[in-house]
């Protein structure tokens, strides 16, 4: 017997879930919040770490009164063991860093003061992923729900009218996937999969295609066109494949042709040199890793016979950049084991068992943009990325819980 949607909520629903027309005084604190992180991002980074510490002291409040709450038995899930797993042992590498017995491979810097700000994506990950978790549980089974997407985009493009109006290019609207654009993507992909599921095709095609001329970052365009590549053709799992393997071949075989790729596009070009670096390092030290507080790139990259960076510069800060290839950066700090560890945690993320067409549909968005953040991006360790990858994976994790109350005339998603 076929269970339509109308009724997948009554036998997916928990007994203490509850279908509601709001999510909580505490949610509601914590959503603003996490908006004035999105629209204020870049600015907020100029207070340094106190502020971003902050954020994590708040998060970590809102998982403990949730679990206090009676939701803990949703962290025991299979995703969120293989999450903990992973902060175990990258606060292990984390200790084997600070009494540095981990080989060198081709670094020649070591501070142990720039540890905690490289190694707090161990912890920080995890507790934003577990707060937008739940946060997203929570707004999803409310019946007005969707009208913290529409927030959180409008807040958003608010702010990017005011910046263009004091003279900034209209082009980085959508600007380079940090924090304060990535979880953006994700209301976009709720607002044109489920909010308008009847026109999705062309609604699809229409934003995707707007996404494209309105950025100068080829990373954002690819985001434009793999929403329409959804929207227009709906397979979303084989577009989603298309796409991985896309970004990992181009990747793997640009380190034959990365000379002519320069060419084309020194940005892209020096991200190749920037991933080879990283692999060099990873075989270099035996599949183990450096681990942290040691420089992620060369201080010379000879790009047809020029000089990136400084090879004199021995600063921290130096030390502080990362490569911008995310899973090849796990491979070089954290070693094969650690890579393992977090490709096994996003493979268990796949929202391929979401019942909902347009809800599936716009988890598989918000994966497919996870993948182009971490291949292009150093999304992992750097602060300025991670929070925003975080709410992307806690979203689809919310669309494949069982709690979600999905109704095919509801509207309230």
């Amino acid at each position: 017997m076929t269970v339509s949607d109308a009724n997948l909520q009554n036998l997916n629903r928990p007994k203490m879930a509850r279908k509601s027309y709001g999510v909580g005084l505490v949610t509601n604190l914590y959503f603003a919040f996490l908006i004035l992180f999105v629209v204020f991002g870049s600015v907020l980074r100029s207070g340094g770490g106190a502020l971003y510490v902050l954020f994590i002291v708040i998060s970590a409040v809102y998982v403990c009164m949730n679990i206090a709450g009676g939701r803990a038995g949703y962290f025991s899930r299979p995703p969120f063991k293989i999450l903990f797993f992973f902060s175990v042992f990258g606060l292990f590498y984390a200790l084997l860093s600070y009494v540095n017995v981990l080989p060198d491979a081709w670094t020649t810097l070591y501070r142990r003061a720039a540890i905690p700000q490289q190694a707090i994506f161990v912890l920080a990950i995890p507790v934003f992923v577990l707060a937008n978790y739940t946060m997203f549980q929570r707004i999803l089974e409310s019946r007005f729900g969707y009208r913290y997407f529409y927030a959180l985009l409008v807040s958003y493009a608010g702010y990017r009218a005011v910046t263009y109006a004091s003279g900034q290019g209209f082009d980085l609207f959508f600007n380079t996937l940090s924090n304060s654009i990535f979880p953006v993507y994700v209301a976009i992909g709720h607002i044109v999969f489920v909010r308008f599921r009847r026109t999705t095709r062309a609604a699809a095609t229409i934003v995707g295609g707007l996404m494209v001329p309105f950025t100068s970052f080829l990373q954002n365009s690819l985001g434009g066109i793999y929403l329409a590549a959804i929207g227009f053709l709906g397979f979303p799992r084989m577009v989603l494949y298309g796409l991985v393997f896309s970004l990992v071949g181009v990747s793997i075989l640009g380190q034959w042709y990365f000379d002519a790729i320069w060419k084309l596009s020194p940005n892209t070009g020096v991200r190749l040199w920037m991933m080879r670096a990283g692999i060099d390092g990873f075989i270099q030290s035996y599949g183990l890793g450096v681990g942290f507080g040691k420089e992620s790139l060369k201080t010379i990259f000879p790009l047809l016979g020029r000089t990136f960076l400084s090879p004199t510069d021995t600063s921290v800060n130096f030390i502080m950049v990362g490569n911008h290839n995310a899973l090849v950066q796990l491979l070089f700090r954290m070693g094969l084991i650690g890579f393992l560890l977090f490709l096994s945690f996003l493979l268990k993320c796949l929202p391929s068992d979401v019942a909902n067409r347009g809800l599936r549909n716009s988890a598989f968005y918000s994966y497919g943009m996870i993948f182009i953040l971490l291949l292009s991006n150093p999304s992992i360790e750097s602060a300025a990325y991670h929070v925003g990858l975080a709410v992307a994976i806690a979203y689809v994790l919310a669309c494949k819980s069982a709690s979600i109350a999905i109704k095919r005339r509801g509207a309230h998603l």
